[in-house]
């Protein structure tokens, strides 16, 4: 390494060393994307913009600089790849892969209207495409810039097919960071692939595709390595199926089926985890896809540990979110504003208020502060009292109402009509607790 190198390491330490982590935001996060996962399996076009509040990625993934000089070099040597760390600092796994120089550069751009977006690199595996992009627009007078739609196609101009989107950024004044994460249908298998973009500025679209070029070098493309357990678990009385784990370099997949002669709908594995033998700890994503599937079958997504060697490795959950099938009704009385049906007291009352502009909004509160309760979307429908089914297509949290207890709701107007509302629950803060480590063999 050389020694301008090493002082602009030492600079990276230093500040480092100087910063506060949101230990807080990072679990709220996570728990935003594990509820993504309740919802009924279908297609996935999970388009989800979160801020990031920090500046620099945690000092336990940068504690590896001092026995990486591959990870040590690239990041001092390359303009640009700071922000790209910043952007998976949460993920340990990701900073593994470029520790291990699995990351391919690019710095491709196209310009329109005074807008820059450059491609600046990308990670590629069997499982997903990773993509690290820049939108300038200081150069142009458009304000509240958006992406309306991202996609990738190959040197044929067929579209990338894909399961899964979701979508991070770092704001700047004049420059934002992007991630997208695609969970791959089938591998990119070609050398040729463009990336298009399009934009909004507000709520009036561009009329303009951004096509970026890039190639793939497929020897930089990470293989998936499965492991076939097919073991069933008792969890007070619930059964649980692991089915599969597939490791590739940006994720591994935990297959789960949950038994349908289970008296309990299971809502989320809380705590699902990698433990090595020195309890070094791999958890669930957090800027990304978190899980997908159903209530029936899902697959959880846990940071990888491809590139480690462990001499023992285990695959660890203890605490699960889950509630009586026969307790998933809830009624509600929208002119009286009272809860007719609910599974107990936790869901504790309803509210109306005119939060949404001038449509108001059906907000129910928590009896107490129940872990995780805060971010939970326990609807994701409802049946109105005329028994037309309404789906949600926004919904609202807060901290606390004027109780000061998290709440929970989504728009509805009562001058359209009032009555009775039914909806299923979706998720709850109710859980059944046990023991499980199963022991797994090294990739």
């Amino acid at each position: 390494m050389s020694n301008r190198e090493e002082e602009r390491l030492d600079e990276l330490k230093t500040k480092i060393n100087e910063r506060e982590y949101p230990e807080r935001a990072i679990d709220e996060a996570i728990q935003m994307g594990i509820q993504k996962a309740s919802r009924p399996k279908k297609t996935s076009y999970s388009w989800r913009v979160s801020l990031a509040a920090s500046l620099i990625f945690l000092v336990l993934f940068i504690s590896s600089l001092r026995v990486s000089e591959a990870f040590a070099s690239y990041v001092s040597s390359i303009p640009g790849m700071e922000q790209i760390v910043e952007m998976v600092r949460h993920d340990k796994g990701m900073v593994s892969v470029i520790d291990n120089d699995f990351v391919q550069t690019v710095n491709n751009s196209a310009v329109h209207k005074g807008i820059t977006i450059t491609l600046s690199s990308f990670i590629a595996d069997q499982e997903q495409l990773v993509l690290f992009y820049k939108v300038d627009s200081s150069s142009s007078s458009f304000e509240n810039l958006r992406i309306d739609k991202i996609q990738v196609v190959d040197e044929y101009g067929e579209e990338v097919a894909f399961d899964s989107l979701s979508i991070d950024s770092i704001d700047s004044k004049e420059e934002d960071m992007y991630q997208s994460d695609y969970g791959l249908k089938e591998t990119l298998n070609k050398e040729k692939y463009t990336m298009e973009i399009e934009l909004s500025s507000g709520d009036k679209p561009l009329a303009d595709t951004w096509e970026i070029p890039f190639k793939v070098n497929q020897n930089k493309v990470g293989k998936t390595k499965d492991i076939h357990l097919n073991q069933v678990f008792l969890v007070e009385g619930q059964k649980i199926l692991v089915k599969t784990i597939k490791a590739s370099p940006t994720r591994v997949g935990i297959q789960m089926e949950f038994s349908s002669e289970n008296t309990k709908r299971i809502f989320d594995i809380e705590d699902l985890r990698l433990v090595d033998e020195n309890g070094e700890t791999w958890s669930r994503i957090s800027n990304g896809l978190s899980a997908s599937g159903d209530f029936e079958e899902k697959t959880y997504y846990l940071q990888s540990n491809y590139f480690e060697k462990p001499k023992e490795l285990f695959l660890v959950f203890s605490k699960i979110r889950a509630l009586e099938k026969d307790e998933l009704e809830v009624k509600v009385d929208t002119e009286e504003l009272k809860i007719l049906l609910a599974p107990d007291e936790r869901l504790a009352k309803v509210e109306y208020e005119e939060i949404y502009d001038e449509t108001g909004a059906l907000l129910f509160s928590w009896a107490e502060r129940y872990e995780q309760a805060s971010h939970m979307s326990p609807i994701q429908s409802y049946t109105g009292a005329d028994g037309e089914v309404q789906e949600l297509h926004s919904q609202y949290h807060d901290g606390g109402g004027v109780d000061g207890m998290p709440r929970f709701g989504f728009p509805y107007d009562r001058m359209q009509g009032s009555g009775v509302i039914t909806f299923e629950l979706q998720d709850y803060p109710s859980w059944i607790e046990g023991d499980v480590r199963i022991p797994l063999e090294q990739y």
